[in-house]
Order: structure tokens, then sequence, then C-alpha cells
């Protein structure tokens, strides 16, 4: 089992290193931008909400790498199983300026062009979207998404993690990942209201990293349930009830029309199969519906069927 921090810490030592790697069950390490500085430096945040009596999912991402800001909303459609996708990019004089550092702290971000709004704003345990895509096609022929959705964290643990290239201890990456979190609001397709139904859930993730190489890493959200698992080990976890029950290595594997992910020591199986697919070689994002079961430390077994969440792979 990897290394678990239970003290907070500054990210980095002086060199630019790691102060430790591992996994947490809060944000435990401090980053500072002035001190990550360097041109290599990436940071994303990233937004999932899925309604499965909804019939829908969206996606919000805010990102910078350099002077470079690139926002997008994603909009899935479950039962046509297609999605309609708006990016925004351009150079910012202010660099990392629109993303918060402090993962706990209250922040805000916004950011507006004639093809898209968007606005976060975190406020204690709760975050506020805002967006409009007044141009986006949608699946249906219907034009136009507005949204206003409120996400809220009860869970008594979140899982962190801190990990480093083995051959180059400058090249890292810090994640954190809110899940499952409570989603209420109403959206706009077209011109049409529609709430979301009390079954809905979301996610938020947090990245800081110095990293450039292929990820697969998923995230799933079931009946007050998420899990987080990727082939980086540091971050695979279950949360159930609130708290952080940590997994080991994951594998991956794609067939024709399926993933199949299994955990090292049989604690997760789990068969997804894609709804849509966003993006482009290099930096695909397959939104998912999944079934299987996953084992909790204390030996319970739950199985599932019908969860919804999304596969990345992808350069960061």
């Amino acid at each position: 089992m990897v290394h678990e921090k239970l003290s907070r810490s500054p990210l980095l030592k002086a060199d630019k290193t790691l102060t430790e790697e591992g996994w947490a069950r809060a944000a435990l390490w401090d980053y500072s931008r002035k001190e990550a500085k360097s041109p290599y430096l990436r940071e994303n945040d990233g937004y999932l909400v899925a309604d499965r009596q909804g019939g829908f999912m969206m996606l919000f991402e805010f990102a910078a790498a350099g002077m470079k800001a690139r926002h997008r909303i994603t909009y899935v459609d479950i039962a046509r199983k297609e999605c309609a996708e708006v990016e925004s990019s351009k150079v910012s004089v202010l660099r990392h300026g629109t993303l918060p550092e402090d993962i706990l702290s209250d922040s805000e971000m916004t950011y507006a062009d004639q093809a898209m709004t968007m606005a976060a704003v975190k406020r204690g345990s709760k975050r506020q979207l805002l967006i409009t895509a007044p141009y986006l096609d949608l699946p249906g022929d219907i034009t136009g998404l507005k949204a206003h959705i409120e996400l809220e964290n009860s869970n008594d643990e979140t899982i962190s993690a801190a990990s480093a290239e083995k051959d180059d201890g400058t090249r890292w990456c810090l994640r954190s990942i809110e899940s499952p979190l409570t989603a209420e609001g109403i959206m706009f397709v077209g011109h049409k209201p529609v709430m979301l139904s009390p079954t809905a859930s979301g996610a938020f993730w947090y990245s800081r990293s110095k990293l450039q190489r292929s990820i697969v890493g998923a995230m799933i959200l079931g009946d007050g349930w998420s899990l987080c698992a990727g082939e980086d080990r540091y971050i695979n976890s279950i949360t159930y009830r609130g708290c952080i029950d940590k997994l080991g290595s994951m594998i991956f594997s794609r067939t024709a029309d399926r993933w199949i992910a299994s955990e090292e020591n049989s604690r997760v199986e789990i068969e997804a199969r894609p709804i849509a697919t966003a993006g482009s070689e290099g930096n695909a994002r397959e939104f998912i519906s999944c079934s299987g079961s996953f084992t909790l430390s204390d030996g319970q077994r739950i199985a599932f069927s019908d969860a919804l969440g999304i596969i990345s792979s992808q350069i960061r």
C-alpha cells in the first residue's frame, strides 16, 4: 500500500521536488504557484454533473498551461448517445491567475466571450456554477445551453495525492477530488427549462502538475458513492458514506465496445460502456455507463449497475 500522508506541509522543497509523495484523506499539500513557477506548469479544475433520471451529463473545465487559458463546456445526451462541446482558448497575460491556488479557500473564477460564459464560485462546502453557451448545437436539433447548478460537499474525507516521476523528481502531479457531491439546480436546453433530479450528483477535481505523459483515469458516480481510478495508484479510492476507502493499483483494458477495469487485489471489477466520446486523439474523454462491484476494506461487497462517469486518456 502506498504511503498515507498525515500532516500538512508545503508541496515543494527549495529544489522544486516534492516534499512527500503519497495520498491523504484531506488536501494536506500546500501549493504555491510562485514556488512551482515553470513553463511546463499545468493547472486544471473540472466539474462533472451526472443525472441518470434527467438523461444527461455535463462537464465544465477551466485550464491553464503557460500563458494559454482554456475553457470547455461539454453536454451529453444519454438517450441519444451523443455529445456537444464548445471550447475557447486564449493567451492570458495573467498566466494562471484565474484558477485558485488553494482548494480549501473560498474562490471565484469567471470567463466570457461570444461563444460562452463560465463562472465557478466556492463558498464553504458549496460550489455554484453558472454557464451559458447560446450557440452550442445540442443533440436533437436544439441550440443553446444555460445552467445554474449548486454542488455541495458533505463528505468527511476528500482524496488527495501527490506523486513524481521516478527518474525526475522535479516533474510531479498534485490532485484532489471531491465526490460524490449533491447537485441541484436548473438548466435550459434551448428554451426548455429542466430541473436536476433528486438523484443527480457531481464531482470536482483539482489538478496542478508538471507532468506530460499519457494518463488513463476514471471518475464514476454511483448512488451515494464514487470511485476514482487510474493508472496513477495514488488517487485510486472509493468514497462511501463520506469516507475514503483506499484501493491498490488498477488495470484498464479497452476492447472494441467497452472498457474493463480491475484492481490488483480483486476488490473492484468494472465494465464500462461508452455513451459518447468528446475530444480528439491524445485528449479523449469518454462518457460511460458502468456496472460491476467493489469490496470495502471491511469485506462488504457493493454491486452496481447504470452508474455514470467519465474515462479520460490524455497527454498532460
